[in-house]
């Protein structure tokens, strides 16, 4: 989704109209204007107020279109457009072609007129050809008649009918064009509908397996709270060590299931916050937050981290990963081992960066790797967590464009890696070190 090209980058649909309506007006009036110009020095004979109002048609136009008025400003184009070549047209010989320029106009009028205002496009298809027809058939002298030699007559013949051809050929460029901007415009929403209904059924489907896993795992503690509490009333003049003991694990229990509620509900809402984080320090933190965890302290944790490594990332995002997968890793440490062990370990690649969280623990069956990150999956039924811990973990890595991987062995041990696609750690300056932020 985020692959996509952002709207930023197109151009406001205002200003693609104000651009496509000067574009083509520009072109219709240069040529006859020109003309005009060329005419007016040799030989002499225009009438400078024509002269005059094939330069401010133009500046009414772009008048028009910088106060958004669009619909006037190709009427007024159109029409004053006509109105200048019948002026033209009626006033020198048939033979030098200018009222080809009609042709001119019918195009322009397909171009500048949406298929919902094809009716207007029509009206002055008809008047050019109206225009067209009257000058061919009648005799205008509207202005000063001007006599051209044949010669000449015959190069206006060719110019004028390079330019229409020019404007005409121009006209179904910007057709084309428009077509081809409106097609690529329709593929793009198609692929953007596509992915939202993707997304959706994904939300859905994840919606679906939350209300029903999170219901269950609610309920179940609450059900064993219950029953203990029975049995404490049951017998009340006796030591309730033991059940206010398991009492207190169901509890933690559940305050483990909303913190991950909490976690996934805050990943999918906030915005990524990128800052400079020191990884030492930052796992570190975390060993020390899960040292409550039974027989942790059996457990030989090695940070092989340099201290002075700093990690752009977003610090909540990076720490909820870390804490799941570490915290895994405690908790299935394997404690017939001689020396149970996590490890972990910060590489440099050469399209970006890993962090290696590896252990001798008690492993996972080859069955179970490549559905670990499932929302709810548990790889087995002595499993301790929700099953929420590495579906957030992947996430929230995901969120940052990030990855995460797992390889393991059962029996032997597991290893996850953390992939950054490009180096966010750089050396970190004795200057910068009290500024840290610690969590």
């Amino acid at each position: 989704m985020d692959g996509m090209k952002s709207a930023s980058s197109e151009i406001p649909p205002r200003k693609s109209v104000e651009k496509m309506i000067t574009k083509v007006f520009s072109v219709l009036f240069a040529i006859p204007l020109f003309y005009l110009i060329v005419y007016y020095f040799y030989p002499a004979g225009i009438s400078i107020s024509l002269l005059m109002l094939f330069f401010i048609l133009p500046l009414l136009i772009l008048a028009l279109n910088h106060f958004k008025k669009y619909n006037a400003s190709k009427v007024f184009g159109l029409l004053g457009y006509n109105f200048c070549l019948f002026l033209i047209a009626g006033s020198e010989s048939k033979s030098t072609g200018v009222y080809n320029h009609f042709v001119s106009c019918c195009a322009v009028a397909i171009v500048l007129f949406s298929y919902p205002e094809r009716w207007k496009s029509f009206l002055f298809i008809v008047l050019s050809t109206i225009l067209y027809l009257a000058i061919n058939l009648f005799s205008f002298e509207l202005l000063p008649f001007r006599s051209i030699t044949p010669t000449i007559a015959n190069v206006l013949f060719v110019i004028h009918t390079i330019g229409v051809v020019l404007i005409s050929n121009f006209c179904i460029y910007m057709v084309l064009g428009n077509n081809y901007a409106y097609n690529k415009g329709i593929t793009l929403s198609k692929e953007v509908i596509e992915n939202k209904n993707e997304e959706l059924k994904k939300i859905n489907e994840e919606l679906d397996r939350f209300v029903y896993s999170a219901s269950h795992d609610l309920k179940a503690p609450l059900s064993t709270i219950g029953g203990l509490v029975n049995l404490m009333e049951m017998d009340k003049y006796q030591p309730h060590s033991e059940l206010t003991e398991k009492i207190k694990k169901q509890i933690q229990a559940m305050q483990t299931f909303i913190n991950d509620i909490v976690d996934y509900s805050r990943n999918s809402r906030a915005e990524v916050e990128w800052k400079l984080i020191n990884l030492n320090q930052l796992i570190n933190n975390i060993r020390h937050s899960l040292l409550h965890f039974e027989n942790a302290d059996k457990v030989t944790f090695n940070n092989n981290i340099s201290p002075d490594y700093l990690i752009k990332s977003d610090e909540h995002r990076l720490k909820v990963i870390l804490s799941n997968i570490i915290g895994n890793a405690f908790k299935y440490a394997d404690l017939n081992k001689v020396t149970p062990s996590i490890e972990i370990s910060f590489h440099q690649k050469e399209h970006g960066s890993e962090i290696q969280i590896m252990d001798n623990g008690q492993g996972i069956r080859s069955e179970h790797v490549s559905k670990l990150f499932n929302m709810f999956y548990r790889a087995s039924s002595t499993s301790k967590g929700s099953g929420l811990g590495l579906y957030i973990a992947m996430e929230s890595a995901k969120k940052m464009n990030w990855s995460i991987s797992a390889v393991s062995e059962f029996g032997k041990g597991t290893v996850f890696t953390i992939h950054i696609p490009q180096l966010h750690a750089d050396k970190l300056e004795s200057e910068i070190m009290p500024q840290l932020t610690t969590i």
